[in-house]
Parts: C-alpha cells; structure tokens; sequence
C-alpha cells in the first residue's frame, strides 16, 4: 500500500491525479481503479469491471445506497446534451432486474470507475479548477470527445455514504461547489450546449434551492456561487 499526504485538502480532482500520476509513472499500472473512501464493494467487483473494460472502454458499477442498500443509486447514467445536465438512471428506486443489463452510456460517476492507463496517459486526468463536483461529469465529455466508451456493468456492484465526505447532499459546502461549477462546466462546454438559456439556469435554480424553508438558508450560498464564477475564483475557496 502506498499513500500519499498531503498538508491540506486539494479537492476531489488534483488529489486523485495524484493517485493517478503515481499509478502511471511509478508503479507501472495497467488499470487504475477511482473508488471513493465512502463505499463498500462486492466482493466480484473488480473482476466484473475488468471483464469488460479495455483500451477504449471504461467500466462503471452499479451503485446503491450504504444505508438503504436495495435502493439504486446509480444504474447508469446520461449527459442530456440540449440542457447540459445530468441524470442517473434509477436514482431512489428499489432494485429491479431493469437495470441489470449492461449498455453504454455517457455519465459515470467519479465514486467508482476502472479506466486502462492508456486513456489517462491519453487525455489526462481530472480538471482540477472545479475543486469538488462536476469534475466526473467533465471527464465524460474527454471520453466522449476521444471516442472512448463508458460501459455500465450492473453485475458489477458497490454501495456508497452518498455526500459523507462533503457533510450531507444538503450541506452548504455541496451547494456552493455544486452551483459555482456547473457554470464553468457549461461554459467550458458551450458548443455541446448551445441551446443552453443562461437565465433559465440561474431562474431554476433559485427557485429550486427556494421552494422550501428548510433550504432557504442556502440562497446566500448559492449567490456566492454565482459570483464567484463570475469572478473567476475556481479551485478551493470555501
């Protein structure tokens, strides 16, 4: 085993670069696999990724809930290309022999993922400006822009503390990150999403993270978000 420390918290994208860079250059590896400190896996789940996986395709598992562990997840996934969003298939559903069939698809998520060398060494590793969130989704699109392929493989499973290293999904740490970098994602972009409103992004947003007392504590969060990007600020800095 070999770690690497660092002084301070990089983020989700430069810390694993780091793992990735060391996999690659030192330790000579043929596949490397992501896989969050957050999960537990099946005990068949290398072996079921690496079934499939090669030089032009990257495997991903089926994921469900730690605490809920019937419900899905995870079962798939999609960058819809008209809005620039993302959807999970099967997300807070029981388990179901519907998603049990292998198929490509163009999100995967960073929590677990077994790429060949030979792709990172290829396109590079993770954009380190966003921090946390939106890095995975960022990495999808080199994969689909260098013709590699993202293969969900069910039989392949794992399950995931969903958010426990960032507080919880409604902590103000995921909101801000959440917000800030879906905009440079989506400028970063653009030509994919051309058809993307920046308004109705900002509207939508606002109302979504409003509807509720309970999380309209978070709208000060969300504009420093806003502004951040506007100005710039990207990496760590809440």
């Amino acid at each position: 085993m070999k770690i690497i420390k660092n002084n301070e918290n990089l983020g989700f994208g430069e810390a694993n670069n780091q793992g990735i860079n060391y996999l690659i250059n030192q330790a000579n590896c043929e596949y490397i696999l992501l896989l969050n400190n957050d999960v537990e896996i099946d005990k068949n789940l290398i072996y079921e990724l690496l079934k499939k996986a090669s030089i032009s395709v990257v495997t991903v598992p089926k994921i469900m809930y730690f605490d809920t562990p019937n419900i899905i997840w995870y079962g798939g996934g999609y960058i819809n290309f008209e809005t620039g969003s993302v959807k999970q298939r099967g997300i807070n559903e029981n388990d179901s022999h519907k998603y049990d069939f292998e198929e490509y698809v163009t999100f995967a998520s960073g929590c677990c993922l077994l790429i060949h060398s030979e792709i990172l060494k290829k396109i590079g590793g993770f954009d380190e400006s966003y921090f946390m969130y939106y890095e995975d989704t960022d990495l999808c699109m080199k994969f689909i822009h260098n013709n590699i392929k993202i293969k969900y493989c069910p039989k392949a499973k794992l399950w995931h503390k969903v958010s426990s290293s960032s507080g919880g999904i409604t902590s103000r740490f995921k909101t801000y990150y959440k917000t800030r970098n879906k905009l440079y994602f989506l400028r970063k972009y653009h030509m994919e999403f051309r058809n993307v409103k920046w308004w109705r992004i900002i509207i939508a947003d606002l109302i979504r993270w409003s509807a509720s007392f309970f999380v309209r504590k978070y709208n000060r969060t969300i504009l420093k978000g806003y502004i951040d990007y506007l100005n710039g600020k990207m990496r760590k800095t809440i």
